[in-house]
């Protein structure tokens, strides 16, 4: 039973990894709460749970690719169990993010992760020094996996090259037990469903643990909620927050993401039989400034892909482009309507704004020029627009920033406004939509946050 820490991290990801391991040289009792269950052998911490199979896969790639049903709640049936278990009634399916519930994990790591490493093309709008970014790609592992001879035809035709990867051979893909290091063993099923705070300053947490009857309440001198965008967002609404922060939900920002599929021409393989295990290396493109995004093109295994024409191998095109903040774009509650965790069901409100609708459009020409480069495109493969959220890449909501942006909660330091002992850390923390895959940028911002803890432990 777990009734004190000095430092509770609210989410086991690899924002709270990042955290953890910021304080390893610390005396303090460091403390990790995780909702979900340990799922990976061993007790592991979740890392990749999506099972190699056709029957998974088919439901996942379809789940992501093909347009949602319009239904009173799109979001109902997760095929995993993501940060929320539903939407309120009252959502609107044009406004959903059905790829987004469908493959976000309890665990932190999106089970469809692709262990990319990359930081954004400018790192100015994130107010993160350059070596924190090469730090977290060291704690991710990254490195370019490049003994492939499809990658060497992708660089030698097309001068595209190989994109650090967190993945190694004895372990897959990278997850938040390598980020946060020794010592790091999340406490499963521990449910927050409230921070207990008075005039400035947190005391404690309410928890459900599954199995109890009665809620329980862990103290603690410092809370850092690492819980996701829909998560952390969930809980700082549930605990009061809203009212002194009124930036609190908005802003939430995603890339609009185009993908096309085709076969390679035919090449003479002869090596293919000496490739690594991993079958899913990954070349970028980034689109020039001032457009911000980015685009992969990875090679898919025969397992993935349905509706193969022949036995070429597959190359899928993701064209990402950049959203940037919008306050139009928020989460809304009522404190009436709880899911099954206690906690209030979101509402997504995503109106389709003009500006989102033409990173679609540049997204689809940019993976249909990628395609007509690369080889025949697929009758299925054909460049269009995924279903908004399918990009895994949804960001802010509790945004750091200066007292002059009314869309962050968080001083740069990732410490709440008006309060003394709370924290935010993970996507949700993001001060703005980046133009890569934001792994690397999470884990930056979460190890520069973990070293104003520190130094406040230190004081103490």
């Amino acid at each position: 039973m777990i009734d004190d820490a000095d430092v509770l991290i609210i989410g086991s990801g690899i924002g709270g990894a990042a955290i953890f391991r910021s304080l390893q040289d610390t005396d303090a009792r460091v403390v990790v709460l995780e909702s979900g269950g340990q799922v990976s052998p061993n007790g592991a911490h979740l890392r990749n749970v999506v099972k190699h199979d056709e029957k998974h896969w088919r439901t996942l790639v379809a789940a992501m690719t093909q347009p949602p049903v319009r239904s009173a709640n799109p979001l109902a049936e997760s095929f995993a169990a993501g940060a929320f278990d539903g939407v309120r009634a009252d959502q609107n399916p044009d406004e959903s993010l059905p790829g987004f519930a469908t493959c976000s994990a309890l665990g932190g790591n999106s089970l469809v992760w692709s262990g990319i490493v990359l930081p954004p093309s400018s790192t100015a709008d994130t107010g993160i020094a350059e070596e924190r970014f090469t730090e977290a790609a060291s704690w991710l592992n990254a490195h370019v996996v490049s003994d492939s001879p499809r990658q060497e035809w992708l660089a030698q035709t097309h001068e595209l090259q190989p994109v650090p990867l967190a993945w190694s051979e004895d372990k897959g893909w990278i997850g938040a037990n390598e980020i946060a290091g020794q010592g790091f063993q999340p406490a499963p099923q521990y449910c927050v469903r409230r921070i207990v705070h008075d005039q400035g300053r947190a005391s404690a947490v309410e928890v459900h643990v599954e199995g109890d009857s009665k809620p329980r309440f862990i103290s603690a001198r410092h809370i850092v909620v690492a819980a996701g965008v829909v998560g952390t967002v969930r809980l700082l609404w549930a605990s009061g927050f809203d009212r002194d922060l009124p930036g609190l939900g908005r802003g939430i920002a995603h890339h609009p993401v185009a993908l096309a599929q085709v076969a390679m021409p035919e090449v003479d393989w002869s090596r293919l039989a000496n490739q690594p295990a991993l079958t899913r290396p990954a070349a970028a493109r980034t689109f020039p400034a001032p457009a911000g995004g980015h685009t992969l093109i990875m090679f898919e295994p025969a397992w993935m892909m349905e509706n193969r024409v022949d036995s070429r191998t597959t190359i899928s095109i993701y064209a990402h482009r950049t959203l940037p903040r919008d306050a139009g774009r928020h989460i809304s509650f009522v404190p009436e309507t709880l899911g099954a965790d206690g906690l209030p069901l979101p509402r997504f409100v995503m109106p389709l704004s003009a500006e989102e609708k033409d990173c679609e459009r540049v997204a689809v020409e940019e993976a249909r020029a990628w395609a007509a480069c690369l080889g025949t495109t697929l009758p299925s493969g054909r460049a269009r627009v995924l279903p908004r959220g399918a990009d895994q890449h949804l960001a802010c909501g509790a945004s750091i920033g200066d007292e002059n942006d009314p869309l962050s909660v968080a001083e740069p330091s990732g410490r709440i406004r008006s309060l003394e002992n709370v924290w935010v850390a993970g996507a949700a923390a993001l001060p703005n939509a980046v133009s890569t895959h934001p792994a690397q940028t999470i884990v930056a911002l979460a190890a520069e946050t973990g070293r104003h803890l520190k130094a406040l432990l230190l004081k103490e």
